[in-house]
């Protein structure tokens, strides 16, 4: 294994899994339709999706602020905006998003980012875990799989894994770690405290599952809502279970997202719009947005 990870370390490497990703991606086009006859997308539900990413954006922030206070850390809404647009700019520059933490205990003062990191642990795990618990009730009302057996075992995991990620927060090891380990640990937080941080990555998870159904509706996709808001569940947790390694998640995400409504008998072109959309809208137009943040906070520390 310690041969592998050195050739995903990489650069060329990640840029080559990139490309095979996107290679297959058009395969499947291809294959749907050699033609390759892009849809066209309804304006009203597109402009509808878009009209959401403030509230995306605020979501995301309140959580950010909430975990901040968790620890001890008091900013206002308006600084936790400034640095989830920051963030997003950093992230989007860097392999794999790896600018988007440094890029959040940035706008923090020195002495809190011992507890920010903390905090951005927290809230990470929370957004993982509200991803998790949406998965569990899709994989069972549009499961991929043909045993029920083996739905209801991955949707019981969803929920255990979603549980067990958090419980560090404020649960108890069995054991007592070493000395330089303990500084590592999360820090114990009241169960409310936790509950208002995973109230609002759920909040979150929301805003952009509905985002991503509207996109779906713009580009014609006709399967039932209930198999479309089960294929967003399964899609978010396959992304977010599986190694981001390609640069920038560059093709992981729309190979998940071909894959699972691929098995729901959706056609792959609108899918593939619909998430390249999405993309856009949660991705790219945020980190746009963050150049002016990031600018002035260059400005103001080189200055």
């Amino acid at each position: 294994m310690h041969w592998f990870r050195a050739v995903l370390a990489k650069k060329w490497a990640r840029m080559l899994i990139s490309l095979l990703l996107l290679l297959g991606i058009g395969y499947q086009l291809y294959a749907w339709d050699p033609a390759l006859r892009w849809p066209r997308a309804e304006p009203l539900w597109a402009l509808c999706a878009l009209l959401l990413l403030p509230l995306n954006l605020g979501a995301e922030a309140r959580k950010l602020q909430q975990a901040y206070r968790t620890m001890g850390i008091f900013t206002g809404f308006g600084s936790a905006v400034r640095a989830v647009l920051g963030s997003a700019t950093a992230a989007f520059l860097t392999p794999n998003r790896l600018g988007e933490i440094p890029a959040r205990l940035a706008w923090l003062p020195a002495s809190a980012r011992a507890r920010g990191l903390h905090a951005l642990a927290l809230e990470r795990l929370s957004q993982l875990s509200a991803t998790l618990f949406a998965a569990a009730p899709a994989l069972l009302w549009a499961s991929p799989f043909s045993s029920p057996t083996l739905s209801g075992g991955l949707a019981l995991g969803c929920i255990l894994l979603g549980l067990g990620i958090l419980w560090p927060f404020v649960g108890r090891l069995p054991i007592r770690l070493p000395g330089r380990w303990q500084a590592w640990y999360p820090v114990r937080i009241s169960h409310w405290a936790l509950l208002g941080v995973l109230a609002w990555a759920g909040l979150r998870y929301a805003i952009f599952s509905l985002q991503y159904l509207l996109l779906l509706w713009a580009f014609g996709v006709s399967l039932p809502t209930g198999l479309l808001l089960a294929g967003i569940s399964l899609t978010y947790a396959a992304k977010s279970v599986v190694p981001s390694i390609a640069l920038a998640e560059l093709g992981i995400r729309e190979a998940a997202a071909l894959s699972v409504f691929g098995v729901l008998g959706a056609p792959a072109a609108p899918i593939l719009a619909a998430t390249l959309l999405l993309f856009t809208l949660n991705l790219v137009l945020p980190a746009l947005l963050g150049c002016g943040p990031s600018l002035r906070w260059i400005w103001a520390r080189a200055s």
